[in-house]
């Protein structure tokens, strides 16, 4: 009699479970079908293809192709807003860059652009507006270049025994209101918005 006990509360168990399936699929479902109706509503994000050639002196400005270069008819405000998000980018990039332990000492096409592509996306949503994150790429490689050059650069000044040159950007400036360390770019992002 224990067996059939049993058996009947396996049963019972059982199509409880199955209405409990069937109405989370349904519910799923209805989910899913509401989820596709307000994707379908929205504007499809048109990603910005790279330009061909190169960026650079001999080839295009990276500035004017994230569309953030000034334009004619563009007022001072709005001159001054794209040149922030232009640096907000740029820092966004660097600040990532550090954070991924970029060696610099290594060839650009040696290190993992990966580590740094999430996290600028989230940091700064218009880097997440072009196509295999070309920007990206471009405002890293430019930053390696320029921070290899640079290291080179020292190195070569202290084989030689030549004096280490003179920093201004860590001298009390009077145009920076006396506050040590800010570069020209600074003052840029920290300037009060509109």
């Amino acid at each position: 009699m224990a067996c059939k006990t049993t058996q009947k509360t396996l049963a019972e168990e059982n199509s409880k479970l199955t209405r409990t399936i069937a109405e989370l699929e349904e519910s799923t479902a209805d989910k899913l079908k509401k989820q596709q109706a307000q994707t379908a509503t929205l504007p499809k994000m048109v990603l910005i293809p790279r330009p061909p050639g190169e960026n650079g002196k001999r080839g295009w400005k990276l500035i004017n192709h994230m569309g953030l270069g000034s334009a004619e008819g563009d007022d001072a405000a709005a001159e001054h807003a794209k040149k922030a998000e232009y640096n907000h980018a740029l820092d966004v990039v660097r600040t990532a860059m550090g954070h991924a332990h970029w060696d610099f000492n290594r060839r650009s096409n040696k290190q993992d652009p990966g580590s740094i592509r999430t996290l600028n996306r989230l940091r700064c949503p218009l880097l997440g507006k072009f196509e295999y994150d070309w920007a990206t790429h471009e405002i890293a490689m430019q930053y390696h270049q320029n921070m290899r050059h640079k290291e080179r650069k020292r190195k070569k000044e202290e084989a030689s025994g030549a004096p280490a040159p003179h920093n201004p950007n860590r001298d009390v400036d009077s145009s920076h209101n006396g506050e040590e360390g800010k570069g020209p770019d600074e003052d840029v992002l920290n300037a009060p918005s509109a």
